[in-house]
């Protein structure tokens, strides 16, 4: 026991998101998309949606006999939908800007630039000042649960 909630999802060892909820005992089921699965990642994260319950049966697994548990690994990630939460909440400018405790007389603008060069980014008006732009290579969740690589892009002007 990690000691993590609902908030998972799980991919095996090709990296396939895998279909998993959990039982009514709070023990994570996993369903196998082919019986050679016998590798799993679990993935946790409060930003994470919760897993539903399943009422189905499975199989118990004893720990030791039937499975070990492995690395335990913690690394920071940017997570997509949080960027793309603060791009949506841009529109209310003034109370985004005090709670990033941007100084006054500045202005900002922030995007996420993809692994495929595609990007989303708040909207720059016409200005008539020199705009920094800074692209900060990061690891970023996906909206689809994978760690993909790209930019976050910040302007300031």
């Amino acid at each position: 026991d990690f000691g993590i909630n609902r908030r998972v999802f799980v991919r095996n060892e090709k990296d396939v998101l895998t279909p998993s909820n959990f039982t009514s005992l709070d023990n994570l089921q996993i369903n196998r998309l082919d019986n050679s699965d016998d590798f799993f990642k679990i993935h946790y994260s409060e930003s994470f949606n919760e897993l539903g319950i399943s009422s189905e049966s499975c199989s118990s697994l004893v720990k030791g006999t039937d499975y070990t548990f492995g690395l335990s690994l913690n690394q920071t990630y940017v997570f997509e939908r949080k960027v793309l939460d603060l791009i949506q909440s841009y529109s209310d400018y003034d109370n985004v800007k005090t709670e990033l405790d941007v100084p006054q007389g500045f202005n900002f603008g922030i995007g996420l630039v993809y692994d495929d060069n595609s990007f989303v980014e708040t909207e720059i008006a016409n200005v008539s000042k020199s705009i920094y732009v800074r692209e900060i290579p990061i690891q970023y969740v996906s909206l689809e649960g994978k760690i993909s690589s790209g930019f976050l892009k910040l302007s300031v002007w």
